[in-house]
């Protein structure tokens, strides 16, 4: 089976969905793939809204077996473009797989749901945080196991227990419970957070500040100026979106 050489950095096996729902022969070129959220139209039918603001429609999907569509749901969708063109998309295609993308809402912490949210070490993987299509999209990888009966819980939190500075930014952690597994190997994967609650926030704030306890440097506070987003990646050769600046 011939599979995208980024596959191996893609998810977390513990957290996601079946990572392909569709295989590539040995014969077949490698696909373009992109990330996306999905768009349901009616029924079972559905297209993907891309993170650089464009949208696709998968007029093939013939390949694709027993795929659930959610509504809102993040995903990596692996495709061939078409070249008849589809009224009201900026793209057809013939889909070649899809894997979803851990899709969480931001939640509270409290003294009552610390320990359960954890607090383990995690990093974002070379500062690759974005925000597109109403979602915080972050790249990470933290230490652990590939043992399927070991799961791993991530969570954007808005923390309660203690009062940030008021500086013009909305102030998140980005927490990793590990549930004592093991600290074997790296684990990458991508997550994204749904940003509905905080939207109103985000119309006046300077942008987001996010507490992370990182591997490699221990508590660290990453900012992503929403100021700066604009710029748009808009090759669909890799998870195409639109970027800020973190650091």
């Amino acid at each position: 089976m011939k599979r995208p050489r980024f596959f191996t950095m893609l998810f977390v096996l513990l957290m996601s969905a079946p990572l392909f729902y569709s295989c590539l022969d040995e014969d077949d070129k490698v696909p373009y793939y992109a990330m996306a959220t999905v768009k349901v139209i009616e029924g079972k039918d559905y297209y993907f809204a891309l993170d650089n603001g464009k949208k696709m429609y998968p007029s093939d999907t013939t390949r694709i077996h027993d795929y659930k569509v959610t509504d809102g749901q993040r995903a990596i969708a692996w495709f061939d473009k078409l070249a008849e063109v589809k009224t009201g998309y900026d793209y057809n295609i013939t889909l070649r797989g899809i894997s979803d993308v851990l899709t969480k809402n931001i939640i509270p912490l409290t003294e009552e749901t610390a320990d359960s949210i954890g607090d383990n070490r995690i990093s974002i993987y070379n500062r690759e945080a974005w925000v597109a299509q109403g979602y915080l999209t972050i790249r990470f990888y933290f230490m652990g196991t590939y043992n399927p009966s070991q799961p791993h819980m991530l969570n954007l939190v808005q923390n309660e227990t203690v009062e940030y500075e008021d500086d013009g930014y909305i102030h998140l952690e980005f927490r990793h419970n590990a549930y004592d597994d093991p600290r074997d190997r790296l684990m990458h994967g991508y997550v994204s957070f749904k940003l509905d609650k905080i939207a109103e926030e985000m119309k006046t704030a300077k942008g987001l500040k996010i507490r992370v306890k990182t591997i490699e440097q221990g508590e660290k506070f990453y900012i992503l100026n929403l100021k700066d987003i604009g710029s748009t990646n808009t090759t669909l050769q890799g998870a195409a979106h639109t970027t800020g600046t973190i650091y």
